[in-house]
């Protein structure tokens, strides 16, 4: 998978939560992501590292 391509919601929640039933998955990624922005990115409501690919997943930018 290329650096700049955006990783698909399935396969996060795969690599998250393998071993267990989830029946929010989506909304618990969200959750989780949403948590990350707000420790990690200047301006979480305008974000810079962790963007999301609308319909697709999230797409993770180098910071440097």
């Amino acid at each position: 998978m290329s650096p700049q391509a955006p990783v698909p919601f399935d396969q996060l929640v795969d690599e998250l939560w393998a071993d267990q039933v989830m029946t929010n998955s989506r909304n618990a990624l969200q959750a989780v992501v949403s948590r990350l922005r707000r420790k990690i990115e200047r301006d979480p409501q305008d974000p810079e590292l962790i963007l999301t690919a609308w319909g697709v997943g999230y797409k993770f930018v180098d910071a440097e």
